[in-house]
């Protein structure tokens, strides 16, 4: 009796046809979970930017470039933290917040925080800084990348 093991040619050709639809699939995947860490990273690197931004806002009146916060301007995957309406005075007008670019997503990739100033209705006095999240005027970031609690439409 001729007892052979081993695997015929259609068998190899399947096992090739499976790798190469999973293959398929989860590379796509991957890199969108990717971009959308990218986006989290630039999301918790300007959240560290809310609150000293206000407490200088309460000190000086005046909204903080992001080296008079000492905030930190990249990361693995973020460059460019720049803060919009530096130096310039905080008023009810102020279009200001801050912005940061993911190196890897498109070629203009910005999200952001807006700060919209908070005014008592009676004192007409400045409270601090509603914070809205989205992607930045002119950014090509697609929204999928965004977390659903970062979508707001921002002027900045």
């Amino acid at each position: 009796m001729n007892n052979q093991s081993g695997w015929s040619i259609i068998e190899l050709m399947i096992v090739v046809a499976i790798i190469g639809i999973l293959a398929a699939v989860a590379i796509p995947a991957y890199s969108d979970y990717l971009k959308r860490a990218q986006v989290t990273e630039a999301i918790a690197l300007l959240g560290g930017t809310k609150v000293p931004a206000e407490i200088f806002v309460a000190e000086t009146e005046m909204w903080p470039y992001a080296t008079s916060i000492n905030a930190k301007t990249g990361g693995r995957y973020t460059t460019l933290l720049t803060p919009v309406g530096g130096g310039g005075i905080f008023n009810a007008a102020s279009i200001i917040g801050y912005k940061i670019k993911m190196t890897k997503i498109g070629t203009n990739g910005w999200v952001g925080f807006q700060c919209v100033p908070i005014q008592d209705m009676v004192t007409k006095a400045l409270k601090g800084c509603g914070w809205k999240c989205g992607k930045t005027t002119g950014s090509d970031l697609s929204d999928g990348y965004l977390p659903s609690s970062c979508k707001d439409k921002l002027s900045i």
